[in-house]
């Protein structure tokens, strides 16, 4: 392909959103990209391949069936389908409470789920049991007890892309939402961490904890740019 050469999408006219691969046919003896936009894959600069096959490195069954665009799932750079993820963090809470040796632990007052999106490479979630005397979070003086300490590659690109000012489309059991910002993107990835825990409470999950008198639910990012709930209005809607 001439390196002046700017591919552009048959369907919108613009720089296309996604280039998936190149190859060279014999046709041509040209160096062509597949490209991907507007839920259409196509080659640029267009091929028109002859009835007979070209002996080049793009099977012949390709120029006739129907090419399938790429599954848009929680790695492109667009789109977060966290919805991917709930029942794998739901899962992995429970095998973290299962572990838990409760003749060890003093008294639960505290369950946070703690991640950081944009400042890691990888976005990273954590999950754990607080057992501070009056559930104050975060205090540093308590002892703790992690039950999940995950990255989540699947996430990178979506959410760099919104920290970047990118629209992103965020998608969750609660429906689907545009954020292109951190604050956005981090107040959409908490209420679906929010609506996981507050699910799991409801199940009965945590009643085997020994806990103490006031038991709290939190989620927040690493570095406040998000926290639920807001500390004034601790109360039934995040205890257990």
């Amino acid at each position: 392909m001439n390196a002046n050469q700017e591919p552009k999408c048959p369907v919108c006219g613009k720089v296309p959103e996604q280039k998936l691969r190149e190859y060279t046919p014999a046709s041509t003896n040209r160096l062509t990209g597949i490209y991907f936009c507007c839920s259409t894959v196509f080659p640029y600069p267009p091929v028109n391949p002859p009835a007979e096959d070209d002996g080049g490195d793009l099977e012949p069954a390709s120029r006739t069936a129907p090419v399938t665009a790429p599954d848009r799932k929680a790695g492109t750079r667009r789109q977060l389908d966290l919805t991917e993820k709930r029942d794998v963090f739901l899962t992995l809470i429970r095998q973290g409470l299962a572990k838990c040796d409760h003749n060890k632990m003093l008294p639960i007052t505290r369950l946070d789920v703690t991640f950081d999106l944009t400042s890691e490479a990888v976005p990273h979630v954590w999950v754990t049991l607080d057992s501070h005397p009056t559930g104050e979070p975060n205090s540093g003086t308590s002892q703790t007890y992690q039950l999940v300490n995950k990255t989540i590659r699947e996430w990178k690109q979506p959410c760099h892309a919104a920290f970047d000012g990118e629209k992103v489309t965020v998608i969750s059991k609660a429906g689907a939402i545009e954020v292109n910002d951190e604050e956005t993107l981090c107040k959409a990835v908490g209420l679906f961490f929010v609506e996981i825990i507050t699910a799991l409470r409801d199940s009965g999950a945590l009643r085997a904890l020994p806990r103490g008198t006031a038991c709290y639910l939190g989620v927040s990012t690493y570095d406040g740019v998000f926290g639920w709930p807001v500390y004034d209005d601790r109360g039934p809607a995040n205890m257990f």
